[in-house]
């Protein structure tokens, strides 16, 4: 585990933390110590080609200024195109809804209340089996998995579609699966793993 930090680039420009779970492994702390070695490019390529051949679950927390740079380059080292979870999640989300005859007008407008909102564990319930139909279709795979954009997991509470994607990469049969987690500049603490540990 290490920062990725660009060539010749400033400390306070780091790129990638990472923190791994292998198949004996489900926890992992959510922060790391600002001492941890740095990576080059090329050691930081050699990493997720050792996670791609060991097919292990990866969680990256990734600066939001470079997050296209680091899609695009792990998408070349694993050799797949990035999974938009929360663009899966608003289509699944609308044809749960359209299935029971609602309007997905409805779930913006309730999104937009929060959860102050007189609506919304309700679409909390509609984002939980919208989930569901999403890490169904994702997993198991046994090509590896690039997935980003994962924030409205946090801000719908769903702790089975994290429970899942674990669980799945325990299995010898499924790739590995990189997860690409927002951070901002000079905080440890990405999105995601604020209200979802991993």
């Amino acid at each position: 585990n290490g920062t990725y930090r660009r060539p010749q680039a400033h400390a306070s420009s780091s790129l990638l933390s990472s923190s791994g779970l292998d198949r004996r492994q489900t926890v992992v702390p959510s922060q790391r110590s600002m001492s941890e070695s740095s990576m080059t490019a090329k050691d930081f390529e050699d990493s997720v080609v050792g996670v791609l051949q060991d097919r292990k679950l990866r969680v990256l927390a990734v600066n939001t200024a470079y997050m296209p740079d680091a899609v695009a380059a792990l998408e070349r080292v694993l050799g797949t195109e990035a999974v938009a979870v929360d663009g899966l999640l608003v289509a699944a989300m609308e044809a749960v809804l359209s299935e029971k005859g609602g309007k997905p007008d409805v779930l913006w407008s309730t999104d937009a209340e929060g959860p102050e909102g007189p609506a919304w564990s309700r679409l909390l319930t509609v984002a939980k089996a919208a989930s569901q139909r999403v890490i169904e279709a994702l997993v198991p795979s046994k090509e590896p998995l690039l997935l980003v954009q994962l924030g409205l997991l946090a801000r719908y509470e769903l702790r089975d579609f994290v429970d899942r994607l674990v669980e799945a990469n325990q299995s010898d049969e499924t790739g590995a699966v990189v997860v690409l987690n927002p951070a901002h500049e000079g905080d440890r603490h990405d999105v995601l793993n604020a209200s979802l540990h991993i």
